[in-house]
């Protein structure tokens, strides 16, 4: 029987189906659903496809797809896959049980009312779904707000992947930040207060000069296969 939980950004919410008990203490970085005696992440050497809804503008797309592809730089046998011109995932209609346990990882937009009232200071939230010892489906709802509050243009924004994203405008880099840290969540993680941890509560803007951190990295190497001699891991 799979389960959700949902992981916030600024802020935390852990939501799951009883009787399975999710903890969100264990020092390994990751949710358990057994006391911290393993965790909760993709199995090993999973394809993570992750489908865009056709909501979510194309001026973020670019960054979010730079964020999956810093992960795979790193991951040796586990990939995120992303098509930045696709709209493979579904129509949001205003409730998260629509397209959360579909089958269908997907990055969606989301206009106001939030549908996490309880965490009204969130900009993003990701929704994984799991069977007792893996997770299934991994969903990312991204705040249309949060970009609006900041006064961030919504003009569409050139931007390549193969563009450097510490030079890219605020658009950007606030769309590679929320990324970096959702699919964090999408791959297992929790929050921490690890200094200059993607995985941080809050993450300040500037994080983009680090992106992943070498305790990034490390955590990650705890359950997932790491390429050798990558650059992060000096």
């Amino acid at each position: 029987m799979q389960r959700w939980l949902g992981l916030g950004f600024l802020g935390l919410l852990a939501a799951c189906g009883n009787p399975l008990q999710i903890n969100d203490s264990c020092n390994n970085g990751y949710y358990s659903a057994d006391n911290c005696a393993s965790s909760l992440h993709w199995p090993d050497g999973s394809k993570v496809n992750f489908e865009f809804s056709s909501a979510v503008p194309k001026y973020v797309r670019p960054a979010i797809a730079h964020a999956a592809l810093d992960y795979n730089n790193i991951l040796a046998r586990t990939s995120i896959a992303l098509n930045a011109e696709s709209n493979a995932a579904p129509v949001w209609l205003g409730q998260v049980t629509t397209v959360s346990g579909d089958g269908v990882n997907g990055i969606y937009w989301i206009s106001e009312p939030w549908p996490w009232p309880n965490e009204p200071d969130t900009d993003a939230m990701t929704v994984v779904i799991f069977s007792p010892d893996r997770i299934t489906e991994a969903d990312i709802f991204l705040r249309a707000d949060s970009f609006n509050k900041r006064n961030l243009s919504t003009m569409e924004t050139i931007h390549s992947i193969d563009t450097s994203i510490e030079d890219g405008d605020i658009n950007v880099k606030w769309s590679y930040l929320l990324a970096l840290h959702e699919f964090g969540h999408a791959l297992g993680r929790v929050h921490n207060t690890t200094k200059d941890s993607i995985m941080q509560p809050a993450v300040r803007i500037e994080q983009i000069s680090i992106g992943l951190s070498k305790s990034d990295v490390d955590v990650l190497g705890t359950v997932y296969a790491l390429r050798p001699n990558s650059m992060l891991l000096d």
